[in-house]
């Protein structure tokens, strides 16, 4: 069995969820690893970003938001999105770690740490430690938006919809009140829509 903490998992006031979700992008791959071309993948995460600021800087108008233009920001955002995906290998990493006779790869995210784990061969040692190394130090922000979605339905169905989740995070809110342990390790709603890669990957 091998485990690797890394850090801590405290999110700051306005920025939760952080850490949980570069838990969820970490099994994306490198820039070796999930990609069949990262050079023009790079340039389309890039474009998807301005996208997205875009779009935000439109909606934080409010009601004098040109809604057209609106419109049209997102349609290009999803044909982007679309045109980055033809470049994923999807779950890439799991395989190559399967393939070498790993099983129980996953991770977890709490308000002290982020876990990762994995049964391998003993003689896997080294493949484990370079593979981990290269995610770690050269993290892709790949399909992060897709990602981000994932993670909002992930704490719809574990906190939102469901009592003692709900009651949970009440009752860590109402005893942390000047305390990091006061947020939910998932991160609040508001938080995980509007996480931007930038903030992910600094």
């Amino acid at each position: 069995h091998v485990y690797i903490n890394v850090g801590s998992a405290n999110d700051l006031l306005g920025q939760t969820g952080i850490a949980h979700m570069t838990e969820h992008i970490a099994f994306k791959g490198t820039p070796t690893i999930g990609t069949t071309n990262n050079e023009e993948e790079e340039k389309l995460i890039e474009r998807l970003d301005e996208l997205w600021q875009q779009i935000l800087r439109e909606r934080d108008k409010g009601e004098a938001a040109d809604q057209q233009k609106l419109e049209q920001l997102q349609q290009e955002f999803a044909e982007t999105e679309q045109e980055a995906a033809q470049y994923v290998v999807s779950e890439e990493y799991s395989r190559i770690i399967e393939e070498h006779g790993g099983v129980g790869l996953n991770a977890s995210t709490t308000r002290d740490e982020t876990r990762y784990f994995v049964s391998l061969p003993a003689n896997r040692l080294e493949l484990w430690m370079m593979l981990e190394a290269d995610r770690l130090a050269h993290t892709v922000p790949r399909e992060f938006y897709k990602e981000r979605d994932v993670v909002l339905e992930e704490r719809q169905m574990r906190t939102d919809t469901s009592p003692f989740g709900t009651l949970f995070e009440q009752f860590l809110g109402t005893a942390f009140i000047a305390h990091p342990y006061g947020f939910p390790a998932i991160g609040w709603p508001s938080d995980i829509q509007d996480i931007t890669t930038e903030q992910l990957m600094t």
